[in-house]
């Protein structure tokens, strides 16, 4: 299982995998424009305008494990 949260988020966002280990998280508008990619377990979202975001979570094969909407509320 995957927690993001919170969820609406205003300047950090946090991804906890149940199985701890290499992990790329993509997070883009909802018209698919890629705008922060990660591999740590914390996003700085500070500097994103308040919106709907899609994350994308990829495990170290590039394979899609999971997706979410994310909420951008300042």
């Amino acid at each position: 299982a995957i927690k993001v949260y919170p969820n609406p988020a205003s300047t950090i966002l946090h991804i906890d995998l149940e199985k701890p280990g290499y992990y790329n998280a993509k997070l883009s508008s909802v018209a698919g424009q890629a705008i922060i990619s990660h591999t740590t377990g914390t996003i700085d979202i500070s500097a994103l305008a308040n919106g709907v975001y899609i994350l994308a979570i990829y495990d170290s094969n590039n394979k899609l494990i999971s997706t979410n909407k994310v909420s951008i509320v300042k």
